[in-house]
């Protein structure tokens, strides 16, 4: 396709200013910005030398390249998978302001602004690029959002969102699940506040679980999500000792498949966990949709899943909720992994010792139950993980009276032969000890099934 296929003439550039903004797959909104100021060329692609890095199977190490010549911007398709605007594959195209185009089929979708970035998009620097979905918060504050919207405060977080959380699953990732539009397709903006949080406006009520409420929140053109006690523990001296330790606790973690810490505040004496957004499926949503999983991905997701136990364990931590619920497949992948591990407001330092806050209690270890989490109490939860994986049916439904009294007995047919159908079981051995010794030796049996 050549320029002639586009009516309109590239719009003259009245200053070298360009933004480009990664869209949400789902609903097109933004998720990230760069905006670049004395750059001749843009380079886009999987490769960390590039000036925008997106991380996706579909993406070429150098995929598309921003030129600027003259008076005018165009892009030049260069990855294996093409480059497409409207569906049509392009080759080299002059840039028009709002400007879309995706990479590959079905990749990331780009959309490209000429001269200074929307009101109320906050772009991120250059030098910040590195991986999608990691919001970059600038310093200045949005001073063209005046504070006098008559939006609740912190101080109402109680009953203003528990009551927007009623009805919502808390298990459930809502970045899909809903077609409700939540920001402006022209600025970026959030188009219906619920309160905010510091700098922080509440869209979106994410789920409610038995100790801790999550909400989406937007600040400065970048989407978060925002986690804090629910009201019946938020006054709990403990509760918000051991919340605030597990979140300084998180702050330093850096794996692909864990969400990235933005900041933990603490506002009117309330903490505040804020991390990236994740967008994407959980497990537990794609085996609902989709039925039971090949045995090679499951291997292959739990081989992903225990390289994240590993990192935590070595930090001496323990996420002692382990369900497919709490595992999301991403939209858009980082350092190729697929999986990410949530839920954070439920891990737990070795010396915590409470039993609440388990949504499903089929698939956690027995000794949760007397509230007691070591490092093997992962591996029964990633026992039960797999099996609902292979065979798309909760665990409860495979706890029965047997050779090792009552206990959890996956069944052994179809894709789980005997070798999976062993490893199965010592996962979920009623005993901990009785388990692996660390997560390390759960990945050498699995690479022995394979």
């Amino acid at each position: 396709m050549n320029s002639s296929s586009y009516p309109q003439a590239a719009k003259a550039v009245e200053t070298r200013v360009i933004t480009l903004t990664l869209l949400h797959p789902i609903q097109s909104t933004p998720v990230q910005s760069w905006t670049f100021e004395r750059d001749d060329v843009i380079r886009i692609g999987r490769s960390t030398d590039n000036q925008v890095v997106l991380y996706s199977a579909v993406v070429s190490r150098h995929h598309v390249e921003l030129r600027q010549s003259a008076d005018s911007w165009e892009v030049v398709s260069l990855g294996a998978n093409g480059t497409y605007i409207d569906g049509k594959r392009v080759i080299r195209v002059p840039v028009q302001d709002g400007l879309t185009f995706r990479l590959a089929r079905s990749g990331p979708n780009l959309q490209v602004h000429l001269g200074a970035p929307p009101a109320g998009r906050i772009p991120t620097k250059p030098s910040d690029v590195g991986t999608v979905g990691r919001p970059s918060f600038l310093p200045e504050s949005d001073d063209d959002i005046p504070n006098t919207l008559g939006l609740p405060n912190i101080a109402d977080i109680d009953s203003k969102l528990l009551e927007s959380a009623t009805n919502i699953a808390p298990s459930e990732n809502p970045g899909t699940s809903s077609n409700e539009p939540l920001f402006s397709p022209t600025t970026g903006r959030p188009m219906r506040v619920l309160q905010t949080i510091g700098e922080y406006q509440v869209v979106k009520i994410l789920g409610k679980g038995e100790t801790a409420i999550t909400c989406m929140a937007w600040k400065n053109g970048h989407v978060v999500a925002i986690k804090t006690l629910n009201p019946q523990w938020a006054k709990d001296k403990l509760a918000i000792q051991q919340f605030t330790q597990l979140a300084h606790s998180l702050e330093p973690l850096n794996h692909p498949s864990l969400p990235r810490v933005v900041e933990v505040l603490t506002l009117e004496e309330r903490v505040y966990l804020v991390t990236e957004m994740v967008y994407g499926q959980s497990l537990s949503q794609y085996v609902n949709n989709y039925g039971p999983v090949s045995r090679s991905e499951v291997i292959a997701w739990g081989i992903e899943i225990c390289e994240v136990l590993a990192h935590l364990h070595e930090r001496g931590l323990v996420h002692a909720n382990l369900t497919p619920a709490h595992l999301i497949r991403r939209s858009v992948l980082r350092s190729g992994h697929g999986i990410v591990l949530t839920d954070f407001g439920l891990i737990r330092m070795l010396n915590w010792q409470t039993a609440t806050g388990f949504d499903t209690a089929s698939y956690a270890a027995p000794e949760q139950r007397n509230g007691v989490a070591t490092f093997q109490t992962d591996q029964y939860g990633l026992g039960t993980t797999l099996t609902f994986l292979l065979t798309g049916q909760e665990p409860g439904d495979f706890y029965g009276q047997g050779g090792d009294g009552y206990r959890f007995y996956p069944k052994v047919g179809g894709e789980m032969d005997s070798k999976m159908g062993d490893l199965l079981l010592r996962l979920t051995h009623p005993e901990a000890e009785a388990r692996f010794g660390d997560i390390q030796e759960v990945m050498a049996a699995l690479r022995q099934v394979i």
